[in-house]
């Protein structure tokens, strides 16, 4: 019974909280969400096979078949979804915080928000379970650093799509408070698997990450929908 857990929990959390965003997005915006989620699949995905091929911009590393059918062989479809699925309310909050700061800043801290989430997930996915390995060690749990680095440079390209396809004409349509509940949603599962792990430094180094993360959006005026 275990066995078959692990198999079908993985991809059923990513499906699950998929489909409750696309619901939630549906019903506020109609599908106007959909060619930000096109745009955001295909350059993720295109991230994640350089990585998966060429060790760029994240470090060597390789998907298991815990998370299914593969792209190419390299990377699971439900990855580049579960880069949309985090990265749009990490943008829409920083957006939002940010209302007044330069365009550049927002993006920024957008990145940064969706950063803090690979700090509990990489642990929680290559070292307490094995939904990829690493070709290499680091010192963060077996994570390269290099990995941070392209975490970050992803989710800026990520933020410029956003910002590129201007989907703050509806994102200010969404309220803060499902944002944050949503991101926190999602974050709660590495950050619990990593505490029944005993490993408390992904604790610490998340919620000091977003404590970071809001004492700079505190810099600022808010904007948005309550």
């Amino acid at each position: 019974v275990y066995g078959r857990i692990l198999v079908f929990a993985p991809r059923a959390q990513i499906l699950i909280a998929l489909g409750a965003l696309v619901v939630f997005l549906v019903r506020r915006i109609g599908s106007r969400w959909v060619p930000a989620f096109l745009v955001v699949y295909v350059v993720s995905l295109g991230a994640e096979l350089a990585g998966t091929t060429a060790g760029i911009p994240f470090g060597p590393y390789h998907y298991t078949d815990v998370l299914g059918a593969k792209w190419l062989g390299h990377v699971p479809a439900l990855i580049p979804a579960s880069w949309f699925m985090m990265a749009l309310p990490s943008y829409a909050i920083a957006s939002r915080r940010l209302a007044h700061g330069g365009a550049g800043l927002r993006i920024a801290l957008g990145s940064f928000i969706l950063l803090s989430w690979d700090l509990a997930l990489d642990p929680a996915m290559s070292l307490v379970t094995k939904h990829w390995v690493w070709g290499t060690t680091g010192p963060y749990y077996g994570m390269p650093l290099l990995n941070l680095f392209g975490w970050f440079v992803t989710g800026v390209a990520l933020m410029v799509v956003f910002a590129a396809l201007r989907t703050d004409r509806w994102v200010d349509r969404l309220p803060t408070g499902w944002l944050l509940g949503f991101y926190g949603a999602n974050l709660l599962l590495p950050v619990g698997m990593s505490v029944a792990a005993g490993l408390w430094g992904v604790v610490v180094a998340t919620g000091v990450a977003l404590a970071f993360a809001a004492l700079i959006a505190r810099r600022q005026p808010r904007r948005g929908v309550a």
